[in-house]
């Protein structure tokens, strides 16, 4: 049947060429005087350039949004937060004020410090416009303070005030990121759970495709998360200027100049001063009474540098052993660890030998903790 259409079309077309050829007959050829009309300048009074409307659109949009949010903050109990380096913020005292490791004290500060300008001041937080796309609530034990109803769910909300109590919204379905702060992290909207806010706050991209990457499709709630994800697909060659070294994405360079030339060291979030040694020795020596000890459900153990907690229930409890070791009955979760306990079975690895003592080791680091004790000697 295809084969039949496309005959017929060939058949229309050639039909068509051999008329245009031949041409038409007894056409007259006149000539049309063409008269152009001159615009009158007062007709550009009215004229608006794009970028106004763009700009008139982006701030119709912001005050619908900002309205939004002052209607949740009046008509819920929801709490509104921000977050650096997956740590919780007061949405009014911003990232300059203090942190919170436990969201119960975030909330109680929220509704005792602030509670006058709970609503009043949204839109002067919410400004500038371009770094605050979207706003992050904490939804736990949500309830409509109208009807004092408990509200399980986020999507039913919005049909709970809509039918109930005829209030609606424009930007707040896109625009409202729901979080439940507790010790259990999960996704209000599909119920997965995570071990840490940061792979919660990276799987809340999956619901809110706001934006998406035109190279490989993946989608991202806010611009600014679009923009840090561009950065890995413009590879190239990206050379160290104070040594040989070269690297495919420019964040690696930039992250090699800071660590290995400018040899910058990370600050703590409690006193702000720059830690040369491990940040959890000094958080654990001089701010003890901020750290909230993590204890394991399964085993009873108890930790005070949450890394440490994460990598204990992934390795003991939640993560798959699947890498076994020949010589031993061990088992590993990643490859990198079992590469490095098969070195232990045989003596052939003792590769790397101190010039001081002539003892022998198996890695670098062995070695290295070894020659710090002949240091220490000198």
């Amino acid at each position: 049947m295809l084969q039949e259409g496309v005959q017929v079309v060939k058949e229309d077309v050639s039909n068509e060429k051999q008329q245009m050829e031949e041409g038409p007959e007894d056409v007259p050829l006149t000539h049309v005087s063409v008269e152009f009309l001159q615009k009158k300048d007062e007709d550009y009074d009215d004229y608006i350039p794009e970028v106004d409307k763009i700009k008139e659109i982006t701030n119709d949009k912001f005050y619908k949004f900002v309205r939004d949010i002052q209607k949740l903050l009046t008509y819920t109990n929801a709490i509104p937060f921000r977050t650096r380096a997956t740590r919780y913020y007061c949405f009014y005292c911003s990232t300059d004020g203090p942190l919170f490791e436990d969201p119960d004290e975030l909330r109680s500060h929220t509704t005792t410090k602030h509670d006058k300008e709970r609503i009043s001041r949204v839109e002067q937080h919410m400004k500038p416009q371009w770094l605050n796309e979207v706003i992050k609530f904490d939804i736990k034990d949500l309830q409509c303070t109208e009807c004092m109803l408990t509200l399980h769910d986020w999507n039913n909300m919005f049909v709970h005030f809509a039918e109930t109590h005829d209030i609606g919204f424009d930007e707040a379905y896109t625009r409202v990121i729901p979080y439940s702060l507790t010790s259990d992290l999960q996704c209000v909207l599909c119920h997965e759970k995570f071990a840490n806010y940061g792979l919660l706050d990276i799987h809340m991209n999956l619901h809110y495709s706001n934006h998406v990457c035109f190279k490989c499709g993946d989608t991202f709630l806010s611009v600014s998360r679009l923009d840090k994800h561009m950065t890995t697909h413009k590879t190239g060659n990206f050379p160290c200027t104070k040594c040989d070294k070269s690297f495919s994405l420019n964040y690696y360079l930039t992250r090699h100049v800071n660590l290995v030339h400018n040899q910058k060291t990370p600050k703590c979030v409690y006193c702000k001063k720059n830690v040369e040694g491990p940040m959890h020795l000094h958080i654990s020596e001089e701010h003890s009474e901020k750290v909230k000890p993590l204890t394991c459900e399964v085993c009873g153990k108890v930790f005070t540098w949450k890394p440490y907690f994460v990598a204990h229930m992934r390795r003991n409890h939640i993560g798959v052993k699947k890498y076994k070791c020949e010589h031993c009955p061990k088992k590993f979760i990643k490859p990198y660890e079992l590469k490095t306990h098969s070195i232990t079975h045989t003596r052939l690895s003792r590769l790397f030998e101190c010039g001081a003592c002539k003892a022998t080791f198996n890695s670098i680091t062995s070695i290295k903790k070894h020659i710090s004790v002949h240091d220490k000697e000198k």
